[in-house]
């Protein structure tokens, strides 16, 4: 039976069928080859290969519903800027911004230590600055996700 759901819980179902699609493969993995004096329990019996077929389909269908919404609301676009962001936000955390007359340790063998004149092309205060608008920007994306997922409705048949 087909049912229109939220996206949002699409989003929750697509986790929990991964969720479920890995217990089998350990129940699968670590029962599979048992000794033949020891007894099987039923739910194990031909069973565990079945139901992981149908939930990974369940699982495959349910991700190309949500691929295809995502492009339709314009979420596809957003969701990989929104990557991209987070991407460049960890880049420019740990980006050097070091200035000024530091240490040169190149020369550890020098008797005096030596000095070096540095200089950056992007200053810690312009650093920060990219920070807070790239982290305004991903708080906007987000926000516009979350509410066309929330939103947006897909027609979802549960065969498991």
């Amino acid at each position: 039976m087909s049912e229109e759901i939220s996206v949002s819980f699409a989003l929750q179902l697509k986790n929990q069928l991964k969720g479920d699609i890995s217990e089998l493969m350990d129940k699968l993995r670590m029962n599979n080859s048992y000794g033949t004096d020891t007894e099987l329990p039923s739910s194990l019996r031909g069973m565990v290969w079945a139901d992981l077929q149908t939930l990974t389909s369940d699982l495959i269908v349910l991700k190309n519903l949500i691929s295809a919404f995502n492009v339709e609301s314009g979420n596809q676009y957003d969701i990989y800027r929104l990557d991209e962001l987070k991407g460049m936000l960890v880049y420019l955390k740990m980006l050097d911004t070091t200035s000024g007359q530091v240490p040169d340790d190149r020369f550890s063998y020098a008797k005096e230590p030596t000095f070096r004149d540095m200089s950056c092309i992007m200053s810690q205060d312009n650093v920060d600055e990219q920070i807070a608008s790239i982290k305004d920007e991903i708080t906007q994306l987000q926000a516009a996700i979350d509410k066309r997922n929330s939103t947006g409705k897909i027609l979802f048949s549960i065969k498991s």
